[in-house]
């Protein structure tokens, strides 16, 4: 049985989805605890925006990397500056830096990457100088994840490209196996035409010529000498004309081989 795999527009709508839903509980699940009051503002609508912001673009990462790269770290840098309760929708920036690698010529992608890394450390940076919330190890964190995110987005790439190449090279190589299948069959079919022409139509040549001399030496001779000499050499007159239609058809197309009459 067939098994069947999701589209990747699908796929990344149920990880946009997913990621949505584990922020917006983890969103709910921070204002149970004391140490929410330790982020400088509360959840709200507007937080629920940002976390629309970092997750539903992915849907759309592979199709316009670059642009859900942009919605997706300003949605997250200001729902930093903002110092909203931490959620798990800043995964959404490591998502769309994979897609940065994975879909990405490798140059382009090095330098989004390496801009967009260097923005949220520094961003980060100067986060840890003005809240209490934010810390010089969460800017360490994400340099370091955001350098895997890539990493693994331009492996992807390459084992993509790798797969096509090998996959191109196979076809290569079995449409010149056929090739030279077929000119396998070709020579020998015209071997086989040369040896037909060359021996048995040479033997029913004979034996017709000999049959048509005959003939005439025995032109005096009982009628029924001359009726069977007769069926002998119209005999070998059919028997060369078939002789040579089959040959015709085991020669290669198109090749013009020396199929004329013998003397």
């Amino acid at each position: 049985m067939e098994e069947r795999r999701l589209t990747p527009f699908v796929a990344d709508t149920i990880i946009a989805v997913g990621l949505f839903a584990m922020s917006i509980a983890t969103m709910v699940d921070w204002a149970q605890w004391e140490f929410a009051s330790f982020y400088s503002r509360e959840s709200d609508w507007f937080a629920v925006v940002l976390v629309i912001g970092q997750t539903i673009p992915l849907m759309f990462r592979r199709r316009w990397p670059v642009t859900v790269m942009a919605v997706v770290l300003a949605s997250f840098m200001i729902d930093r500056g903002l110092d909203y309760p931490n959620t798990i929708a800043g995964a959404g920036t490591l998502v769309a830096l994979h897609a940065i690698g994975s879909e990405l010529p490798p140059k382009r992608s090095l330098a989004i990457g390496v801009i967009v890394t260097a923005i949220a450390a520094s961003f980060t940076m100067l986060g840890a100088a003005i809240y209490e919330s934010v810390g010089i190890e969460d800017a360490i964190f994400i340099i370091l994840t955001a350098m895997v995110a890539l990493y693994l987005g331009r492996e992807v790439r390459y084992r993509s490209e790798r797969t096509k190449l090998l996959t191109q090279q196979a076809a290569s190589a079995e449409l010149e196996r056929e090739q030279r299948a077929a000119e396998a069959v070709a020579e020998e079919r015209a071997r086989i035409a040369r040896e037909l022409h060359d021996v048995v139509a040479h033997q029913m040549v004979v034996m017709t010529v000999n049959a048509e001399g005959a003939a005439r030496l025995a032109k005096d001779a009982d009628p029924r000498v001359q009726e069977a000499l007769e069926t002998i050499k119209d005999a070998g007159h059919e028997g060369l004309a078939e002789m040579r239609r089959m040959v015709g058809l085991l020669r290669e197309e198109g090749a013009a081989g020396d199929l004329a009459p013998q003397p």
